[in-house]
């Protein structure tokens, strides 16, 4: 399976985010205290990176099914994808070295990245009259 640029682009700015986290709870802790938070983060992170691959490869996948069968497997593609999160946000409850915020923030990246890639994926408006009238301009000449 290849994973597309957008995919890619969403799983680099999810690395650069979990720096920011994990630089905010060192200087908030000040102390080797920070780790179960860092550890957290890295777990959200990771759980959201799992995440774009899952959302990618059903995005491959769903365009070559039928209206109906598509509609049914990303409905089931969304459910695992959040029991993916709620999976990474019930072992930082549970384990005693993984900080619950830590790993909300790691998943919260999740959607960060999303909005970063479609905000830099906007264009500019293109004029589809001006090829017209260019077009137009050169048969009558």
């Amino acid at each position: 399976m290849k994973i597309s640029a957008i995919a890619k682009r969403m799983m680099i700015i999810n690395g650069i985010l979990v720096v920011p986290l994990i630089a905010g709870a060192l200087i908030y802790y000040r102390s080797m205290s920070f780790l179960p938070f860092a550890l957290g983060s890295v777990l959200g992170v990771g759980a959201s990176i799992i995440r774009i691959i899952m959302l990618d490869h059903s995005v491959q996948k769903v365009v070559t099914m039928d209206k109906d069968r598509a509609g049914a497997y990303m409905t089931l593609q969304q459910i695992l994808r959040f029991l993916i999160a709620a999976l990474a946000l019930i072992a930082a409850v549970f384990l005693p070295f993984m900080n619950l915020y830590g790993t909300a923030g790691g998943i919260l990246t999740f959607q960060i990245a999303a909005m970063l890639v479609k905000k830099s994926e906007k264009k500019a408006p293109v004029d589809d009259n001006s090829d017209e009238e260019d077009f137009q301009t050169e048969n009558i000449q």
